[in-house]
This record gives C-alpha cells, structure tokens and sequence, in this order.
C-alpha cells in the first residue's frame, strides 16, 4: 500500500511540473502564438464561418487537455485535435 502511494505521489510531482496548459484565453483570437497562455497555439481555423486565428491547445488524447476539457476535432474550427468541452 505504502508503495501506490508514494508511486502515485511521483505520478502527480511529475504531471505537476511538466505544467499542465492553461486554460486562460482559450479559443480566444490570436495574431501568434507568443499571444496565448502558457502550453496554447495560435492555430487557424474557422474558415466555414469566416477565417479566424484562435488559441488553442493541441492534443492526442483526452489525457493530454486540462478536466473537464476532452480531445476533439471540429468540423469548423482549429486544424486537427484540440482541447474542447463537450
């Protein structure tokens, strides 16, 4: 028991600081990615609904976005998988 413990400390400490991405700004308008919150990128995307840059954060796996956010590709929106609510 002692042992999950501590491994799950070691787990958290890392996830910790690694840093997980802000959610700060997210999906708001972007000129570059310098202007977006820490672990975001100014990604384009939108063009159904007009051409726009947003800030965005790119992802693989549900893992990889901040709770309660999932994994998804939009059909109008930034290229490939971002971090999205549901």
């Amino acid at each position: 028991m002692r042992i999950r413990k501590t491994g799950l400390a070691v787990l958290v400490s890392l996830a910790a600081a690694c840093g997980a991405p802000s959610t700060e700004g997210l999906h708001q308008s972007c000129a570059e990615t310098s202007s977006c919150a820490s672990g975001q990128e100014c990604l384009h995307g939108g063009d159904l609904g007009g051409p726009h840059d947003t800030c965005e954060i790119p992802c693989w796996l549900d893992f990889d976005c901040p709770a309660p956010l999932k994994c998804m590709t939009l059909t109008d929106g930034p290229p490939g998988r971002t971090c999205q609510s549901q």
